[in-house]
């Protein structure tokens, strides 16, 4: 009789419907604690064949690199793979029917990869998919416009939506369904402090928490300043409602990983995060809808933190010093909050968002050394330009010799 009621509670566990996971405690983590990895993130290769591609990564791997990270879509504004065959303006760079294919080159970059050993990750889109506007504009988000006080559709489409989160969950699935390590979110999964406005959000939210969703009941001290229009702090209105807006994110995302892992059940998954869901939590929910504590709860394999050194500086008006001090509080303060090193993918910039000019060596030592300084994580260059700072990447990335 015992071992009959143990049946039963086993099976009552398998069957609670995945969008209740979260709710339900039920977490689906690896079962293995990943390896670190010495990481190039490719948006584009700056190469005319697969020839030149594996050249490229045969020099990478001299140096250390032992996974790439390679962008498998394609939306208005991105650079083209040179060597593919181009079939779409939009679309994505592997095979599906949810999708407009670019060009099927996925396949190809695993086997180089493989053949060379090393790891490939994809780096795919989630709300920021072109092609799928284009075919479905009602789709799309909405935004309380902070100016006009009005609510706008946004160029992301609509997580709250049912065709959406079907749409993503399929268009993964295929995208697992190749022999890949593992897959990187793109950093649109973010819904930012005036988004999330649809409908469909709005009855969600009057379901599971009894509280209609108004925007003027949320934003308190709007101003305008050169032309733009801003917040200056946030009612506890908005307060519970960001909150609830992650827990969607992070349930969206978990029904892409089970999804994934039932095709390839080794996959790995990165998510990105920004520097602010570290250094500034508070104001990273507000902005973002980004919860560190939270999600460490989903069972991601990695946290990759963009920790663009240049863009942190301009934003947050920072001495070199300040900055580097900054890196190095970070690392420690992601170090102090993961349960293990190797889960932490700190992701350095090699070129100036501005100009597009590579940043000089010495000052890409430093930022390296400010971050290793304080630990072993893993790490990650980006972008894979046509000669890249190998030699400083070489430094932090090969072992050292005893």
């Amino acid at each position: 009789m015992n071992i009959k009621i143990l049946i039963i509670i086993l099976i009552s566990l398998l069957i609670i419907p995945v969008s209740n996971l979260a709710d339900s405690g039920i977490i689906t983590p690896s079962l293995d604690i990943p390896p670190s990895i010495h990481a190039a993130q490719v948006p584009t290769f700056k190469c005319k064949t697969l020839d030149e591609v594996e050249n490229k990564i045969k020099e990478m791997k001299r140096s250390g690199v032992d996974t790439i990270i390679v962008r498998v879509f394609q939306n208005n504004g991105d650079s083209f793979y040179s060597f593919a065959k181009r079939k779409n303006k939009v679309g994505v760079y592997f095979k599906t029917s949810h999708a407009p294919v670019v060009d099927d080159i996925l396949g190809e970059l695993v086997k180089i990869t493989h053949r060379n050993k090393m790891k490939i990750f994809a780096w795919m889109t989630t709300r920021r998919c072109d092609w799928k506007i284009y075919e479905k504009p009602d789709l799309r988000g909405y935004k309380y416009d902070i100016e006009s006080g009005g609510i706008k559709p946004t160029k992301g489409l609509n997580i709250f939506n049912k065709e959406v989160q079907r749409y993503l969950r399929d268009i993964y699935t295929d995208l697992a369904a190749y022999d890949i390590d593992g897959i990187l979110f793109q950093d649109d999964l973010v819904l930012r402090h005036t988004e999330g406005y649809s409908q469909e959000a709005a009855n969600l939210y009057l379901l599971e928490s009894g509280y209609r969703i108004n925007p003027h009941d949320m934003f308190r001290g709007i101003y305008e300043k050169s032309g733009k229009y801003f917040v200056s702090n946030y009612t506890p209105k908005f307060w519970r409602w960001a909150k609830w807006k992650n827990r969607q994110i992070l349930k969206l995302v978990e029904i892409m990983m089970k999804s994934a892992r039932d095709v390839n059940p080794d996959v790995k998954f990165a998510l990105n995060l920004y520097y602010e869901t570290i250094t500034d939590p508070k104001n990273a929910l507000a902005w973002l809808s980004q919860d560190i504590n939270a999600t460490l709860k989903y069972g991601f394999d990695y946290y990759s933190v963009m920790a663009y050194h240049r863009q942190i500086k301009k934003e947050l008006q920072l001495s070199n010093n300040d900055l580097y001090i900054f890196l190095k509080n970070m690392t420690t303060r992601l170090i102090d909050l993961i349960d293990n090193p190797n889960k932490i993918l700190i992701k350095i910039q090699v070129v100036d968002w501005d100009t597009n000019a590579p940043i000089p060596n010495r000052e890409i030592d430093k930022v390296f050394k400010s971050i290793t300084s304080q630990g072993r994580v893993s790490l990650a260059f980006t972008p894979v330009t046509k000669h890249p700072p190998l030699k400083v990447i070489r430094k932090y990335y090969l072992p050292r010799s005893s």
